[in-house]
């Protein structure tokens, strides 16, 4: 969904900004080794590539599990 968002704006020369908020939710017992494919787009890594002047990324790292409604909420 995240790289959706930025291709499609991207792709049409959009004049507009964008700001996303990406929430990683904390999972207990998780460690480094448990990588998710899903890891990459809450990483700085992932917001040096494509936080510019029209993109604006917010990474918010929760630093105990909130589920998904509370992490929404935090966005």
């Amino acid at each position: 969904m995240v790289f959706s968002v930025i291709h499609q704006y991207i792709s049409k020369n959009n004049p507009f900004n964008i700001h996303l908020v990406l929430v990683d939710d904390y999972l207990e017992g998780r460690d480094k080794k448990d990588k998710s494919p899903y890891d990459y787009y809450v990483s700085d890594e992932f917001k040096k590539l494509y936080d510019s002047e029209h993109i604006k990324i917010t990474l918010i790292k929760n630093k105990e599990h909130k589920y998904q409604g509370e992490s929404r909420e935090i966005g």
